[in-house]
């Protein structure tokens, strides 16, 4: 999907413990992008918020974007299930 990039949020990182006791790194670097219709907040992770967070992006670029979806339920307060999209950048090509 072609979309301008809206703004650029920080490379953010966190130490988490896995399932086998070891301690990791996450990394995820948040985007707001527009595409003339909609506008997403779309996050990039891992080795891929490395690579984008190396391309300088900036406010204004406009590229191709590659984009994964996960739905994911949870109880609200109230307890009612509740429904949320997640949207991953899996991708982005600048032109």
């Amino acid at each position: 999907m072609l979309v301008k990039i809206a703004k650029v949020l920080p490379l953010v990182s966190r130490q988490y413990q896995t399932r086998e006791g070891r301690t990791e790194l996450f990394k995820s670097k948040g985007f707001i992008l527009e595409n003339g219709q909609s506008t997403i907040y779309a996050e990039a992770l891992q080795q891929t918020a490395d690579f984008l967070e190396s391309l300088g992006l900036v406010e204004g670029n406009v590229g191709n974007a590659v984009f994964t979806f996960r739905s994911r339920s949870f109880t609200s307060k109230e307890g009612k299930e509740v429904y949320t999209t997640e949207v991953t950048l899996a991708a982005f090509m600048p032109i």
